[in-house]
C-alpha cells in the first residue's frame, strides 16, 4: 500500500472513532435522550433473559447501552459503506469517482446496511432470532437519531476526502 493511502486510513480511522466515542457517550450518559419510538420493538416484549445460573439478567444493561450500542453499529455501516465509494476510485474526488457505479456496486456495498436497518425496524425477526438465541439486541433509531448517525458517519468519509484534496495538490498519487 501505498502511504498516502495510509495516511487516508488512518484518517479514517481516528475521525471514526472519534465520532463513534462522542456519540456513544452522548447517549450512554443520558445526554441526547430516549424517547417512545426507540422504545418499541423487541424490547417492549423481551427484557430478561435467564443466565446460564438460572438468574434474570437485564439484556442490554439498559435501553441507554441499547440506544447506544445501535447508534454505533449504524455510523460503523454508514462510514464503512460510504468509504468503499470514497476510495473504489481513489485518486478521483467522491463525486467523479461514482460516476460509473451501476446497481450491481450499489448492492454489494450497501446489502449490510439495508439488512442492519431491516433488523433494526422489523422487530419479530429479532424476536424470531432471539427465540433460538441469537440475541442482536437492536432498538428503533427515530428519525433525529437517524440524522446524527449519517451525519457522524459521513465525518470519516470526508476527512478521507480532505487528504485525497491534499495528496493531489502535492501531486501525489494513491
Amino acid at each position: 500500500m501505498s502511504r498516502p493511502l495510509i495516511i487516508a486510513l488512518l484518517v479514517f480511522s481516528v475521525s471514526l472513532a472519534v465520532s463513534l466515542l462522542t456519540v456513544y457517550f452522548l447517549y450512554f450518559n443520558d445526554t441526547l435522550a430516549m424517547n417512545s419510538f426507540n422504545e418499541g420493538g423487541i424490547y417492549s416484549d423481551i427484557i430478561l433473559r435467564t443466565n446460564g445460573a438460572g438468574n434474570d439478567v437485564l439484556l442490554p444493561e439498559s435501553y441507554l447501552q441499547a440506544k447506544a450500542r445501535t447508534m454505533l453499529l449504524t455510523i460503523i455501516y454508514i462510514a464503512e459503506s460510504i468509504l468503499v465509494l470514497s476510495v473504489r476510485r481513489v485518486n478521483k474526488c467522491f463525486r467523479d469517482g461514482q460516476r460509473d457505479v451501476n446497481r450491481t456496486v450499489l448492492i454489494s456495498v450497501f446489502t449490510g446496511l439495508i439488512i442492519h436497518m431491516v433488523l433494526m425496524y422489523f422487530s419479530p425477526i429479532q424476536k424470531g432470532l432471539s427465540n433460538i438465541g441469537v440475541n442482536l439486541e437492536l432498538i428503533r433509531l427515530s428519525f433525529p437519531d437517524l440524522l446524527l448517525t449519517v451525519f457522524a458517519g459521513l465525518l470519516p468519509v470526508l476527512a478521507v476526502e480532505i487528504v485525497k484534496i491534499v495528496m493531489r495538490k502535492k501531486n501525489r498519487e494513491f
